[in-house]
Parts: C-alpha cells; sequence; structure tokens
C-alpha cells in the first residue's frame, strides 16, 4: 500500500502530523509512507523512521507564478509547473491524506491520488471539497472554534482509523547540531551552570505576540530566581529579540537569525523549559519533551493546536472572547493585558514540578495537557473555566458519532431528543429534513408519485438553511451547523439513491450529536 501525505502550511502543521505518520508506519508495517511538503521544510522530517520519501514541492516558485500581475499567464505557468512536478507521482498511491484545505493542495490529491482520498480534493467538476467525517470537522474548528475539544494531530491519527495513543511529534537531532548549538551558546556567554529557559517572544501572526515590556518583565522575574534566558527567533524577529534583550542586559542570549532547525532543536536540548506564543518552536519543543508553557493569544485555538505531550500548560486570557474570533478587528488586544508575567512564571513552576497555585487577582485561564483514557490529548483546567463542560460534551459527542474514512455513516443507535433550547430547535430541523430526505427517496424508488419530491426537496433546503441561520445566531449550535453544510456539500455521489442515503446519514450524525451534548449538559 502506498500512502502520500499532504501538507503544505507551515512548519508546525507538518510536525503535528508526526505522530500520525508513527502511528500509521506502525499499524501497517508494509505500507510505504511519503510526503509532500513544502521545500524549506525538509529538515522537519530528515531521519524520520515512518517515512520513505519526502517530497519537496517548490513552494516559493509556484508562489511567485501564481501572483504574477498578468492572471492569465499566472494561471498557465503555475499549473504548467503542477503538471511537471507531479508527472511522476500521477496517480500513483492507494491513499492520498491532505488535511490543507486550499487550491494548491487540492489539486496535488487530484494529481496523486489512484485510490482513496481523505481531506481535501476536487470534484469531476472542480469544486473543492473535503472528504471523510473528520477532514470536515478539522475544517470546520479553524473557521469557528466554539467547543472544539480535540488536538489537530489526534484528529489526523482519526481521520485515517488508527489506534489511539498520545505520541509527541517526532524531530530527529543530529550530532553535529548539538556540537553547533553549544558553541554559539559558549560564544554568547552561556554558563551551564546557570539553568536557561527559553522564550519564544516571536510568532508567525501578529495576534499572537505577546508585548516586548512583558516579555522583559517575565525575564527579569526569571532572573531573580537565578535562571538565564535564551532568545529563539528567525532572522525576520531580530528587531524584536533585541529589544527584549537590551531590557533584559547581557544575561539574555540573542540567537535570532542564527540558528537553522536543527540547531534550535538542540538548543531547547540545553533548556529546561520553553515559554512561548502559540508558533512552530512549540512543537519542535514537544517533540524533544521539553516541558512547555505556551501563551494563547488572538486566534491561537490550544485545544487545536496547543503544545502536544502531557504536563505542558497552556495561558488563555480569561475573557469571554477568547479565543478571538476575529483578531484583525480587535485594536484593543484585551488578551495581551489580561496574562501578566506572574501568570506565566506560575506556569513555569508547575511545568517544573511544583504544585499550580494561580497568582492572586490573575485575569488568566490555565490548563495542563494529560491524555485522556482513549489515548486522546485532553485539556484539565488548573483555574476555573465556564465552557468547559460544553468542550467536554462536544468532544464526547463527536468521537461517539463520527467514523474513519471518506463516507458519512448515520450512528448505530440514535440519542434521546434535546427537550428544550437551541440544541432541541436544531433536532427539529434535522428531524425534518430527514423526513423530507424520505419522501425524496420514496419517490426516486417510485414507492410515491414523483411529484411529491418536489415540495420534499424545498422543505430540505428549508430546513438547512434554517438550521445554518440558527448556527450562526446561538455559539451553541454554531459547530453542528457548520459541520453539516460542509459535511452536505462535500458529498459528491452522482447516483440520486446513493447521494440521499449519505445526505440522511450527515443529518443523523448533527441529530445525535445535538442529542448527546443536551444529555452530557442537562445530567
Amino acid at each position: 500500500m502506498r500512502v502520500l501525505f499532504v501538507q503544505t502550511l507551515a512548519m508546525g502543521d507538518l510536525l503535528l502530523t508526526t505522530p500520525a505518520l508513527s502511528a500509521l508506519a506502525q499499524a501497517r508495517p508494509q505500507a510505504v509512507i511519503d510526503v509532500l511538503a513544502n521545500d524549506s521544510f525538509a529538515r522537519v522530517l530528515a531521519g524520520n523512521p515512518a517515512v520513505n520519501r519526502f517530497i519537496a514541492l517548490p513552494f516559493t516558485r509556484l508562489y511567485a507564478l501564481a501572483n504574477q500581475p498578468d492572471e492569465a499567464r499566472a494561471v498557465m505557468e503555475t499549473l504548467a509547473l503542477l503538471a511537471r512536478f507531479t508527472e511522476d507521482l500521477a496517480g500513483g498511491y492507494d491513499l492520498v491524506y491532505n488535511p490543507c484545505f486550499n487550491e494548491l493542495a487540492c489539486a496535488l490529491t487530484v494529481r496523486t491520488k489512484g485510490g482513496q482520498a481523505l481531506g481535501g480534493d476536487f470534484t469531476a467538476d472542480g469544486a473543492m471539497i473535503m472528504r471523510g467525517d473528520w477532514p470536515n470537522y478539522c475544517h470546520n474548528i479553524f473557521s469557528g472554534p466554539a467547543y472544539n475539544g480535540l488536538h489537530l494531530s489526534d484528529l489526523h491519527g482519526l481521520a485515517l482509523g488508527l489506534p489511539s495513543a498520545t505520541r509527541r511529534p517526532v524531530f530527529q537531532a543530529r550530532p553535529e547540531d548539538q556540537r553547533q548549538a553549544r558553541a554559539l551558546l559558549t560564544q554568547l556567554g552561556w554558563r551551564p551552570e546557570r539553568p536557561l529557559i527559553a522564550l519564544q517572544v516571536g510568532a508567525g501572526k501578529a495576534d499572537r505576540r505577546w508585548p516586548p515590556e512583558k516579555w522583559v518583565e517575565l525575564g527579569r522575574l526569571l532572573g531573580h530566581k537565578g535562571l538565564s534566558v535564551v532568545l529563539p527567533g528567525a532572522p525576520h524577529e531580530a528587531a524584536l529579540t533585541a529589544r527584549v534583550a537590551a531590557g533584559l542586559g547581557p544575561t539574555a542570549l540573542d540567537l535570532a537569525g542564527r540558528t537553522d532547525l536543527g540547531q534550535l532543536a538542540a538548543v531547547l536540548g540545553h533548556c529546561r523549559a520553553l515559554i512561548a506564543n502559540d508558533t512552530g518552536t512549540v512543537h519542535l519543543a514537544a517533540a524533544l519533551a521539553l516541558p512547555i508553557v505556551s501563551l494563547s493569544l488572538g486566534k491561537a485555538q490550544f485545544r487545536a493546536t496547543g503544545p502536544y505531550g502531557p504536563g505542558n500548560v497552556v495561558v488563555e486570557a480569561d475573557l469571554p472572547c477568547a479565543p478571538c474570533l476575529d483578531a484583525a478587528a480587535c485594536q484593543a488586544k484585551h488578551c495581551w493585558a489580561a496574562i501578566a508575567p506572574a501568570d506565566a512564571l506560575a506556569a513555569l513552576e508547575h511545568v517544573l514540578g511544583r504544585a499550580f497555585q494561580r497568582p492572586a487577582g490573575s485575569r488568566a485561564r490555565f490548563y495542563r495537557a494529560q491524555p485522556d483514557a482513549a489515548g486522546l490529548m485532553d485539556w484539565l483546567p488548573l483555574s476555573p473555566d465556564p465552557a468547559q463542560a460544553r468542550h467536554a460534551a462536544y468532544r464526547q459527542a463527536w468521537l461517539s458519532v463520527l467514523r474513519p474514512g471518506q463516507w458519512p455513516r448515520a450512528p448505530l443507535s440514535p440519542s434521546r431528543p434535546p427537550a428544550s433550547g437551541p440544541l432541541a430547535a436544531f433536532d427539529a430541523l434535522a428531524a425534518a429534513a430527514l423526513a423530507a430526505l424520505a419522501r425524496i427517496e420514496a419517490a426516486l424508488g417510485g414507492q410515491a408519485p414523483p411529484a411529491t419530491a418536489r415540495p420534499a426537496m424545498d422543505a430540505l433546503n428549508q430546513a438547512t438553511a434554517e438550521a445554518r441561520r440558527l448556527g450562526a445566531a446561538e455559539a451553541l449550535v454554531r459547530p453542528l451547523a457548520m459541520y453539516l453544510v460542509q459535511r452536505l456539500a462535500s458529498l459528491d455521489e452522482p447516483r440520486p439513491e446513493r447521494q440521499i442515503r449519505l445526505q440522511r446519514a450527515v443529518f443523523a450524525q448533527t441529530r445525535a450529536v445535538a442529542g448527546l451534548v443536551w444529555a452530557a449538559l442537562t445530567g
């Protein structure tokens, strides 16, 4: 069996696929697993025992061609390069798994699949869709995070039907990286007897960057406890790390732009812990089993992309708007102000072994990563969280209803319908849609007059539209409505009878989730 993973997003996203790569290699030792990702990320998978071949996508070149001023020329030259690049890959894989929902990634799925596709793909008539229950769920949580309780690394495994067992991300260190990192730290004045804490002050997205003055204050608190600070960062973050280093004085070791990925991993290996914004360094540190404190700011969704490994701690603003749904529109950046350096220090002391103690007057929420009984990563609140019960209810409901594979399947046994509230309103709409689908199926099968199909289709469309509107108005219903609409749009079965059965399965899925969530929240 030949399997291809497609990942065209960020370095951290690629690292978060490595637990699923390991699980797939263990579950199917005869499978040949290739990974197609941006050429600049080759080091992420270098030496990974689960990966047969890393296929380097010429992303920079493709991006330049696609963004030419002449639109017609841009399309032609981009498609020509893609065709040349995928010439020896065309139809070569029994399974293509693509968790990305963008035109480039979906085009790569079309070119390489020779059998089943899961995740992003194109239909025969050119529509971009997500194939599979869990890929659709995964896509939805990033556009509407209400009450998601599942980590992205686990979602990859669920999509592929792999055994649940929490594994850390995988990154292979090299001896030369260790030597170069130690020489660099020594050159900057590192004293091995003084423990190092890494502070990742940059982040790829501006809304996720804690202010420099907060990092300076935190660094000073660490200095008072006899800890030294190292500041990793990419070349474009050098001005930011320099500002923080200037505020801390000569004890801060500024490494921005001075390490590649392997050397950064080796530097982290000399540290006792990492405190970071939500960015790729968090996932690299998780692969090294380094204790991590992650500051979840802006649109960062720690339940989906927080540090994947038991014992790590996330700090999030204790605000009703966290995580943010529209970071661009938020000028005040209340979450930046809500998290104090004392909060980060308390979280650090906890990941290093002390009992957790929330600072007096804290305006932050704290969560510790730990696997559940099934081996999936979960987050234990260390401080009050009014939404925790809803996150837990949705988490368990989705796990009970959704299945691996390309096509949706109705639950074996329906749950008890909600008795009141927005979930009951959604259940009524789903029930009306199921009744309409039954009438359409009867008309197509000759068991009812054909004229009954048109009113039933109108009723189906109305129920679906009302479910979408209800989801826009009610946060508790939003995950159901988003999954319903996206999943229906991803059914491209050409046979009408089969298409109707699949639609019925999707409505039955969301109705079952509504009932399970209602039962969990009402006891």
